[in-house]
């Protein structure tokens, strides 16, 4: 599906864009402008044995529910990618759950606000999937402003070049489970109404946090993070219970600041 100019869809259950592949298809892309719709500006669910890739290039606005909602639903679908611009949605402002076998990435090169709940939610669910990256700019969620959860084998890493805010929770909450590998996150302002950036990695691999600009947690830590071979460089960093609290299980532990 591509689209060259605006898409809107208006009544009550409207969506910008619904893309939904059954059981018996392939992949499922959409290529689009700039999207609204009253419930979801693109909700798209994937259910065939490929690949789901959502590109929108101009703003994406869901009114009462997500900006973006996209589904890889079976662990036979491969890949989800999401490549945006600037997206907003009342609940999340992007939503991504993959249950397939490939990896799941977020892009967003422009703002993405959450105003009831996160600014990007991102879940690779199940050992089948594989690595889990964001990239994004400015985020803003009423929870938090940026959730990763990632079961996959893979390698979960978080990036962001703006300001980066979650009005009731933490700003940034970044979880690797047993079954993946390293967890990165490079950032450059956070602020969280609980903790700024918590980072959790049960993975094989290493926990690296670098952040460059003010990292605020006001009710909790600056910066917590827990795993082995535990990183965190860091400029100006500020908590109600810690700056910074670092715990590490297994190998070399090293704060700079």
């Amino acid at each position: 599906m591509t689209t060259t100019g605006t898409v809107s869809g208006t009544g009550t259950y409207g969506r910008g864009i619904a893309a939904f592949n059954s059981s018996t298809g392939t992949s499922l892309t959409i290529s689009a402008a700039a999207v609204s719709g009253n419930l979801d500006g693109i909700r798209a669910d994937n259910s065939g044995t490929g690949a789901l890739t959502v590109t929108a290039t101009g703003a994406v606005n869901g009114t009462t529910r997500h900006g973006i909602l996209a589904f890889n639903a079976r662990t036979a679908g491969t890949s989800l990618t999401i490549a945006a611009a600037s997206v907003s949605g009342r609940a999340n402002g992007i939503f991504s759950r993959n249950y397939g076998i490939g990896a799941l990435s977020v892009t967003a090169s422009g703002t993405v606000t959450g105003t009831d709940g996160r600014g990007i939610y991102a879940q690779n669910l199940g050992t089948a999937g594989t690595s889990l990256t964001i990239a994004a700019a400015a985020v803003t969620g009423r929870t938090e402003g940026i959730r990763a959860d990632n079961s996959g084998t893979g390698a979960l890493s978080v990036t962001t070049t703006g300001d980066v805010t979650g009005t009731t929770s933490d700003g940034i909450l970044a979880i690797n489970s047993s079954a993946g590998t390293s967890l990165t996150i490079s950032a450059a302002a956070v602020t969280g109404a609980a903790q700024g950036i918590y980072a959790r990695n049960s993975g094989t691999g290493t926990l690296s946090v670098t952040t460059t600009g003010a990292v605020t947690g006001t009710g909790g830590s600056g910066i917590g993070a827990i795993g082995k071979g535990l990183t965190i460089s860091a400029a100006a960093v500020s908590g109600n219970l810690n700056g910074i609290f670092a715990k590490g299980n297994g190998g070399a532990l090293s704060v700079t600041t």
